[in-house]
């Protein structure tokens, strides 16, 4: 995409707004992939010493000027995509066109497109691959891999780490650590009676604390007002309201916590260790 063809957003219309920042996007997906790419090549080559530099994420640090650990964790994901070829055939290709037309079987039907995902997804996926025991098997791994990215058709990358979870907690067969059993045997939670309600205070470890610091912030996000006027609540009355507004706090129905594809991939999981 030539930079002098991009029309200012005023003069685009609906359709071709969305079909522009539809391509924008995609178009961005396909150059941080190649970023990653080159990235993980420069650091094979050696070029970053070579030039004066201490290493590859201080060379582009200074040269790019962008953070050091974006670029340690970019050059992380690069190295380790070399271990996971359906997550690499998954992003977008820069080597060639990408074609959105779906593709249509021999008996006329329509087939869903494959997933393409963007290196943020690739990220999240990776890094929980990376994270699976070594007593797990090739052939579980492998099943994991393909669902987690059937799972990015639907979602973002801080879904994926939350799917992450799931997919490990069901591959870590021998228990949490000695640390976080622990971690786990400290949790409290106390509620005390206080003016008409209740002062809530405790501790939660691991797991727990990041799954519901994940659901408070997606429920406290600033939402406009009927007039369309910034949230006026503040961040810890937000964070109030988004502990009632939980479907568990709240006592409403809701669906269940795990993942649509969850049982699927339990129950690819346990048809091979059938096998075995």
């Amino acid at each position: 995409m030539e930079t002098s063809q991009l029309l200012p957003p005023s003069m685009l219309g609906d359709s071709a707004l969305l079909s522009t920042i539809d391509g924008v996007d995609a178009a961005l997906s396909t150059l941080l992939t190649y970023r990653l790419q080159l990235t993980a090549d420069l650091d094979e080559r050696g070029l970053a010493k070579e030039l004066g530099a201490r290493d590859t994420v201080e060379f582009l640090e200074l040269r790019h000027h962008r953070n050091a650990r974006e670029i340690r964790r970019d050059l992380k994901t690069a190295k380790a995509l070399a271990n996971y070829a359906a997550v690499t055939a998954a992003l977008p290709n820069p080597h060639t066109d990408l074609t959105a037309a779906a593709d249509t079987g021999t008996d006329g039907t329509e087939t869903p497109d494959p997933v393409v995902l963007n290196p943020a997804q690739a990220q999240a996926i990776v890094t929980t691959l990376e994270k699976v025991p070594p007593t797990v098997s090739d052939d579980e791994l492998r099943v994991a891999e393909e669902q987690m990215i059937e799972a990015a058709r639907l979602l973002s990358p801080d879904g994926l780490v939350d799917f992450g979870r799931e997919v490990l907690n069901r591959l870590d067969t021998d228990g949490p650590e000695p640390a976080e059993d622990d971690a786990h045997a400290n949790e409290t939670l106390s509620l005390r009676r206080a003016d008409g309600g209740v002062k809530i205070s405790g501790y939660l470890s691991g797991e727990n604390a990041e799954l519901l610091r994940v659901q408070i912030n997606r429920l406290s996000k600033p939402r406009r007002t009927v007039d369309g006027e910034l949230d006026p609540r503040p961040h810890a009355k937000r964070q109030a309201d988004a502990l009632h507004r939980h479907p568990e706090c709240s006592g409403r129905d809701h669906a269940p916590q795990t993942h649509p594809w969850y049982s699927r991939w339990v129950r690819h999981v346990r048809r091979l260790r059938h096998v075995r």
